[in-house]
């Protein structure tokens, strides 16, 4: 017996919209979509409404007034709440560049949610911002902690006991590109955004694993009619 029946919806599907269709779920996972389901142990009836599945945020700084930088694992709950209810099921907090005080403590209040019951957005790992950006499209990062992979790297960096290790980076800073290749070699995704990089460097880090921008034509160069720029290359 199915526990939960979704009847009557326009199902959301990777091959186009089910309309009017039925979504039948067992032990937290999805268990049948269309056809006729008659016993379960509780029904909705989701007439004249969309089925979306759940919203993954991979680049979320916090919600409900709780800033991942400095929030505590009940604070981080109360956002993951807020996130559930506006449909995403699952998201990785990110951190601004920081003190290595503040991203332990930051970490440790990451591993201590994914130990609580929480009935909000699962949390799915860390995202670092920025420690390797361009001073040239800081944005709202602060550069003062930004570092330089030549003397520090990465290795010092906590992360969760669990999940993603994702990093937002300018592959023009120095040695960038081989950056890009060193996180995807340990395990880390590699994320392009905070940069101005010209074509040529944006096209190594591809070839060394990047394979995501970060929050489009934000903190990047453009589109310029003599300039594709990193947007346009996107």
């Amino acid at each position: 017996m199915h526990e939960l029946l979704l009847t009557n919806c326009d199902a959301v599907l990777s091959e186009g919209v089910a309309v009017d269709s039925t979504v039948a779920t067992s032990g937290g996972s999805i268990a049948a979509i269309g056809g006729e389901e008659t016993r379960c142990e509780r029904e909705i009836d989701l007439r004249g409404a969309t089925l979306f599945p759940g919203f993954i945020d991979i680049h979320c700084h916090g919600a409900a007034g709780a800033d991942v930088n400095s929030a505590d694992a009940v604070s981080l709950a109360r956002a993951s709440g807020f996130l559930a209810k506006h449909g995403v099921t699952g998201w990785v907090p990110t951190l601004v560049p920081d003190s290595n005080e503040a991203y332990t403590s930051a970490v440790v209040a990451i591993d201590e949610l994914a130990r609580m019951e929480n009935n909000g957005a699962d949390v799915l790992g860390v995202h670092y911002e920025g420690l390797f950006a361009s001073r040239h499209r800081c944005g709202a990062l602060r550069p003062e902690y930004f570092r330089d992979y030549v003397s520090v790297g990465f290795d010092d960096l906590p992360v969760p006991a669990f999940g993603a290790k994702l990093m937002t980076l300018a592959p023009e800073s120095d040695r960038g590109v081989e950056l890009v290749r060193d996180l995807e070699a340990s395990g880390w995704k590699a994320l392009i955004g905070h940069t101005e990089a010209p074509l040529s460097i944006l096209e190594s880090a591809f070839d060394a694993g990047a394979r995501h921008l970060t929050h489009l034509f934000n903190a990047m160069t453009g589109l310029h009619h003599r300039d594709l720029g990193v947007a346009g290359w996107g």
